[in-house]
């Protein structure tokens, strides 16, 4: 095998860290470790949150360690020379075959992981580590953008799994510079977000690329969709469903009425002691019930469960329904427009046209409470609880009054924003404000949680495109520095803001929300 440092000298790295010194590094976090386990308890909140943030940096760098020693592990062929004490497997003695039949295999065995783990290594990997190919040339990562982003250990592999998937769903239908151009906004977003949002943001450019993204065949939907009985075990029938995202759709909206914490008071939830999936079942043959007897169905979050689809007003504008234009469920996140129609056909379908930087065009009606239209209008561009970092799905929040009633706040759309019962209360505790810029709600966290004053926009609904950006410029400290920065200058950029030929009144955006009415009903 040779010392370390002919090892490091054949493989040419200088400075190579010896396994002597990954020892010290685990013994000194063993020993943090059993510290900070009996300190964390009676930690002030300044350390402990910093200790918070540097432990996940740690975790971040094994991480890349892992994918480090897995593509390593493959790329030198381990796998095929089993536990031979040998670094190549041409060194390996003729007839003596391996117990393992891929690299995964080994590393299940060798490092007790799941063979789930084992596969996101790997395959990690080989698209985010470089490559030798068999005459010794080193060979550039597939992902290179994304590669870059890892490298310093910034991103977890969570997020990084979440990327390379998405970008490799669509490779096969992707252009260059579609490929590109995905890969540079997710390797950014990687950075500053978390893995379920860009889930979500992933998902709006899959469909971007290929409306069809994620849709099954006509064979799959002949042999899978459905409901399929597996008979009862113990007095309980086991159902499984197979259901297209229109369908999941409708179900969700159903069944979150069981689960949309408004519909009880806190007496009640202390007392319900059913489970989640309990909920969403008695939900779901509640209103079958319901339908069987009157033909109608609960009301959610204040509304008749129906099911709201978000189009941008530009896609509208330009082809109207006959384009190949996404839009946007309230639950489940983005949708191809052959869901649209399918369920504009036999649902109650509730269109809302978005202007170009994401707002709705709409007037408000001055009332204290607002209306069920103006409630439509808010999913439709907050699509949950505005907060950033909250996944408040929208059923389950309330209107807020942005400038609060009390100080002379209008009730319309463009003073009010959706926000979940917690955060509502965050709200009139008067330590976080919302900044309306361009129709777009923007969070300030009080100056203890976020020190750079920059206000925020929730993005797990509502990824960044080219309309509103996610964040605004940080806002100096000082009396009066929010109520200045709510009253600055227009942020819409672009084509959003300087195009002339584009109307941009409620009035001629009414229009245009008609003939794509009329035209998704022929």
């Amino acid at each position: 095998m040779g010392t370390e440092g002919e090892m490091a000298a054949r493989a040419g790295v200088a400075g190579v860290v010896g396994i002597a010194d990954a020892q010290v590094a685990l013994t000194v976090l063993a020993a943090f470790t059993t510290s900070f386990a009996a300190a964390a308890p009676l930690m002030n909140k300044a350390p402990l949150l910093a200790a918070a943030e540097l432990i996940e940096q740690f975790s971040r760098l094994v991480e890349l360690n892992q994918v480090t020693a897995a593509h390593a592990i493959d790329t030198q062929n381990l796998a095929a020379t089993g536990g031979i004490d040998t670094k190549f497997v041409w060194d390996a003695p003729v007839g003596r075959k391996s117990p393992y039949r891929r690299v995964q295999d080994l590393l299940i065995d060798r490092l007790r992981i799941s063979r789930a783990a084992a596969n996101r290594r790997v395959l990690l990997g080989r698209d985010l580590l470089p490559g030798w190919s068999p005459d010794g040339i080193t060979e550039a990562p597939v992902y290179r953008a994304l590669a870059d982003a890892a490298a310093d250990g910034a991103v977890s592999q969570e997020t990084m799994n979440m990327a390379v998937r998405a970008l490799n769903t669509v490779r096969v239908k992707a252009t260059p510079e579609q490929m590109a151009g995905m890969e540079t906004a997710l390797a950014a977003r990687a950075r500053i977000t978390d893995p379920d949002t860009l889930a979500r943001d992933a998902r709006e450019r899959e469909l971007q690329i290929d409306q069809q993204a994620g849709e099954p065949t006509a064979e799959e939907i002949a042999i899978r969709q459905g409901v399929h009985d597996h008979g009862m075990y113990r007095g309980l029938h086991h159902l499984e469903i197979f259901a297209t995202q229109p369908q999941y759709e409708v179900l969700l909206t159903t069944m979150n009425t069981g689960t949309n914490p408004r519909t009880q008071s806190l007496e009640q939830r202390a007392m319900d002691q059913r489970t989640r999936p309990q909920k969403l079942l008695d939900a779901l043959t509640g209103a079958c019930g319901i339908a069987l007897r009157g033909g109608e169905l609960p009301e959610t979050g204040g509304n008749r469960p129906q099911v709201l689809v978000t189009v941008d007003y530009q896609e509208l504008f330009d082809k109207l329904v006959f384009g190949r234009r996404a839009g946007q469920f309230m639950f489940s996140g983005a949708v191809s427009a052959e869901n649209v129609r399918e369920l504009a056909c036999n649902a109650d379908l509730i269109p809302v046209v978005l202007g170009g930087a994401g707002e709705v065009l709409e007037q408000g009606r001055a009332r204290r409470l607002h209306t069920r239209a103006q409630r439509l209008a808010l999913i439709a561009r907050d699509k949950g609880c505005s907060r950033p970092g909250c996944t408040m799905p929208a059923a389950w929040c309330e209107c807020h009054h942005v400038k609060f009633w009390e100080n002379n706040g209008v009730t319309n759309v463009r003073n009010g924003a959706l926000v979940c019962t917690y955060d509502h209360h965050l709200l009139h505790e008067d330590f976080w404000k919302i900044l309306m810029k361009q129709g777009i709600p923007y969070w300030l966290a009080p100056p203890e949680i976020d020190p750079s004053r920059t206000p925020r926009r929730n993005t797990y609904f509502n990824p960044p495109g080219p309309g509103a950006p996610e964040t605004l410029p940080p806002i100096a400290a000082g009396p009066g520095s929010e109520a200045s920065a709510n009253a600055g200058a227009d942020i819409r950029t672009g084509s959003a803001a300087s195009s002339q030929a584009q109307p941009d009144s409620s009035t001629e955006a009414a229009e245009v929300l008609c003939k794509a009415q009329r035209a998704a009903a022929i």
